[in-house]
């Protein structure tokens, strides 16, 4: 069955012509696939895009580029009947973009083009793309989305007066004598609601509009279901009533669905846990991963999974308690008495993928025992990266951070310089300069001048500081600075 998003905010997407049903191809990226048309799919990686960026890192790549390297193997090579690698040219054509909307354009205009491979919507070939394209990739984006608008009964969309405006939109264009699509950026989405309708506006502003609202938008996803659900099924021969009594039963049931998954190259996502209790209740408990997780590699264990199924249980159970009204609670009619386990979501990673130069990622890695620590916690794990910038409290940022992302990286020679001035600063900095009484000056070694973003916060009188490394009462090594002002302040520790 097909389900409905209705909103996508800004996330990433990556539309694919791969005229093929292969779940094992088409979920290489995500689980999350929607198919277009007949020979173009659109994978969103929203959901993975912290996972891919950690496996980009640890193979010291961009993210674009082991994306590239990945659908390279799995659609761009050639061969032949002996199993032998002919070439590696790329065979296929896909393109990223933060909305599914604006990858589809894109991938129309490649083929327009005759152009292969991956292109990122921002990359300099992606602007031209964009800035180039012509009305017929518009008008046959604009005729598919008109499908599944239709098909999904989308609210507010009407076929027939959406054909009409649809056909205003383009004698208007060639009375204005829009050249290209990229003309009607001289519009602004009111006034494209007012003459063409709401659904040509939204779709507009998708394209063309500010980058800050060009998300604020519906599309109509469809998530494709693949003929995969493996799952396994359990009738308790006593009702269970805590966590200890359960735990041993599902690791013998989750050793059941790694068995089924044993040589399928499966990553688990989502497992869907129905438990019924003895007054047949049924809950539906979500056992997620926020990595791609290997169940058979834990089996006999699945201390992982354990994790993640204990947390949902006890926080559905306290749901319950807090909705039973009765003065005296009844303890026995919340056992359970049985359950299943279904595959709910799961990516597919061929040992080419997991393995992507040849060489067998080490187990105990600190990237995957960070991955798996992410996926034994209940909590979101907080990552910052390193920035080229001189001003220490700029120096870094929250890998979810997308504009810090985005930001241009310096020359290398200029990378340099600044991996010369991280050698001399501390492992830990302050997110605000604490006030300081002024340090004995035999306590003090000089370490840097640097100068404040002054035209940011408009005091051009204190722009300058003087670090020093000092000695603190306590014996402990500080990082210190005196403004333009003769002001003291404590900006980071030592180890």
């Amino acid at each position: 069955m097909k389900s409905i998003i209705e909103q996508k905010p800004p996330g990433d997407f990556i539309a694919l012509e791969a005229n093929t049903l292969n779940r094992s191809k088409l979920q290489c990226l995500s689980t999350e696939v929607m198919q277009w048309t007949s020979d173009i799919w659109i994978l969103d990686v929203s959901a993975f895009k912290s996972y891919w960026e950690k496996e980009s890192r640890a193979r010291s790549l961009s993210l674009m580029a082991l994306w590239r390297k990945i659908l390279n193997r799995v659609f761009g090579t050639t061969v032949d009947q002996a199993g032998k690698i002919i070439s590696f040219t790329a065979a296929y054509r896909a393109v990223s973009a933060n909305n599914p909307w604006l990858a589809v354009l894109l991938l129309y205009q490649m083929r327009n083009r005759d152009s292969w491979g991956l292109v990122a919507e921002k990359s300099r070939f992606g602007l031209s793309l964009l800035n180039d394209m012509e009305w017929d990739s518009w008008w046959l984006a604009i005729e598919q989305i008109e499908k599944h608008f239709h098909q999904l009964k989308f609210k507010h969309f009407k076929r027939p007066l959406f054909r009409r405006q649809k056909h205003r939109l383009a004698l208007a264009a060639n009375r204005l004598v829009f050249k290209y699509p990229r003309d009607m950026k001289v519009l602004n989405y009111d006034g494209v609601k007012n003459r063409y309708g709401i659904t040509l506006a939204k779709l507009w502003r998708m394209t063309y509009g500010p980058v800050s609202k060009r998300y604020q938008t519906d599309f109509p996803w469809q998530s494709w279901r693949f003929h995969f659900n493996p799952s396994v099924h359990s009738d308790m021969d006593y009702p269970l009533f805590d966590w200890q009594q359960m735990a041993p039963v599902l690791i013998s049931d989750l050793d059941r669905l790694a068995t089924k998954l044993e040589h399928s190259g499966e990553r688990i996502t989502q497992i869907d846990w129905q438990i019924r209790l003895v007054d047949m209740t049924e809950l539906i408990i979500p056992i997620t991963f926020r990595n791609p997780h290997n169940l058979y590699i834990e089996k006999g264990a699945h201390t992982t999974t354990l994790l993640q199924a204990e947390y949902g249980f006890k926080e559905r159970m306290q749901l319950l308690l807090s909705k039973q009204q009765t003065e005296i609670f009844d303890f026995g009619a919340q056992a359970v008495t049985s359950w299943q386990l279904k595959v709910s979501k799961s990516m597919v990673m061929q040992a080419i993928i997991v393995d992507i130069f040849g060489e067998v990622t080490q187990k105990d890695s600190d990237q995957e025992i960070l991955s798996q620590l992410e996926n034994e916690l209940p909590v979101v794990l907080n990552q910052y990266e390193h920035s080229c910038d001189w001003m220490p409290e700029d120096s870094f940022f929250s890998s979810d951070d997308r504009s810090a992302l985005n930001t241009e990286v310096p020359d290398s020679e200029t990378e340099f310089l600044f991996e010369g001035a991280a050698v001399q600063r501390p492992l830990y900095i302050l997110n605000q300069p604490q006030p300081l009484e002024k340090p004995a000056v035999s306590q003090t070694v000089f370490t840097e001048s640097s100068l404040n973003k002054w035209w940011l916060k408009g005091k051009i009188s204190d722009f300058e500081r003087n670090y020093y490394r000092c000695i603190d009462p306590d014996g402990k090594a500080i990082w210190v600075f005196c403004d333009s002002h003769g002001k003291w302040y404590q900006h980071g520790v030592f180890g």
